[in-house]
């Protein structure tokens, strides 16, 4: 919650006095008594004026009494209008003109801190509602005090939504619509109503969210911080991806993934291609200047199969302090069976990444 100063405002109360005129006595008339009724009708002229001069007095100080408290009414009705256009921001109304999402705010939301953004991508003939289910980041959002956005991709003609991310996936219909205004133009206007972090802008996306997110890093490096990619894939053709900066990348892939195949896919005269999920991380290494060839690091438990099954292969010494990981998934599909570990990891490595 705001907290608001009341400013006191002191009024100065003006003391004015007048001066006594006196009236010379008349030196042609040497009567006593008139020098007598002269001398008294003076001093009731004085009486008078003394009178006279303190009710000046008097109203002068009204005067500026009046003025004062104007003065104190305008300045209170001055900060109230301050105070009123500050309440009336809405900070849960949808962001998004043409495609309105609701942002997800922690709990006990504070308006003055500063809090880092995060944006989940549904996959194909997903939505952003079974995205935030699935992955649960919500759990984690009063600890870790984010601010989230999940959503929604224009639908085709039999109802799926979908991003336009790659010549593979997913504008099958060829509409152009371009998402990557869509979703830049939301981080502006998050910018503009909340205090995000600039250099702490994450994406994670799933499948087609996933192609987007790197869609994301390639075209608007500038304003993306980190991406998480799972089951997603790079362009086919590394030549289109032109980053501004160096990005940090996730590449998040099952070994038996069915949909988005993980040793990837050729292009052919009906769709294009994308590369394997052990080349988009490559792709990136090159891309942010890292080492040729990953370390293996120890393995990690992010699925319900039994044991470590994720190997983790990291490339280091990138430019900007940037990192490019790759998390190999033995055994699953291209909808994981993540445990409560995953949303924990991911978060984890996000969250260590700033520009």
């Amino acid at each position: 919650m705001k907290k608001y100063v009341l400013l006191a405002l002191m009024c100065a109360a003006l003391a004015a006095c007048g001066d006594d005129e006196t009236s010379a006595a008349n030196s042609n008339r040497g009567n006593n008594d008139n020098n007598v009724n002269n001398s008294n009708n003076s001093n009731n002229v004085n009486n008078a004026n003394n009178v006279n001069n303190v009710n000046n007095a008097n109203n002068g100080n009204n005067s500026n009494n009046a003025n004062n408290a104007n003065n104190s009414n305008n300045a209170n009705n001055s900060n109230n209008s301050n105070n009123t256009n500050a309440n009336n921001v809405d900070y849960e109304a949808p962001l998004g003109s043409v495609r309105p999402t609701d942002p997800i705010l922690p709990e006990n939301f504070d308006p003055q801190k500063t809090y880092p953004l995060l944006i989940l991508l549904h996959g194909y003939t997903a939505t952003s509602d079974f995205q935030r289910g699935w992955f649960d980041f919500e759990g984690q959002q009063a600890d870790r005090e984010f601010i989230m956005i999940a959503p929604d991709g224009l639908s085709n003609s039999v109802g799926a939504q979908y991003w336009n991310a790659t010549e593979y996936c997913c504008d099958g219909e060829d509409t152009g619509v371009d998402d990557v205004a869509y979703l830049s133009g939301l981080i502006s206007e998050a910018k503009q109503r909340y205090n995000i972090d600039a250099d702490r802008v994450y994406m994670v996306g799933h499948s087609n969210g996933g192609f987007m997110s790197y869609r994301m890093a390639c075209d608007m490096a500038s304003e993306v911080t980190a991406i998480v990619s799972v089951a997603g894939a790079m362009w086919y053709d590394p030549d289109q991806c032109n980053p501004s900066e160096p990005v940090s990348v996730l590449q998040i892939h099952g070994t038996l993934d069915a949909i988005v195949l993980y040793l990837g896919k050729l292009p052919d005269l009906v769709s294009g291609g994308y590369p394997s999920a052990s080349e988009s991380a490559e792709m990136w290494a090159e891309n942010n200047g890292c080492d040729d060839t990953p370390a293996e690091l120890e393995d990690i438990d992010i699925s319900l199969l039994l044991g470590d099954e994720t190997d983790v292969y990291q490339y280091e010494n990138c430019d900007g302090g940037s990192d490019v990981q790759f998390w190999s998934i033995f055994g699953e599909s291209h909808l994981p069976a993540f445990s409560s570990n995953f949303e924990t990891q991911v978060l984890d490595w996000l969250f260590a990444q700033s520009k």
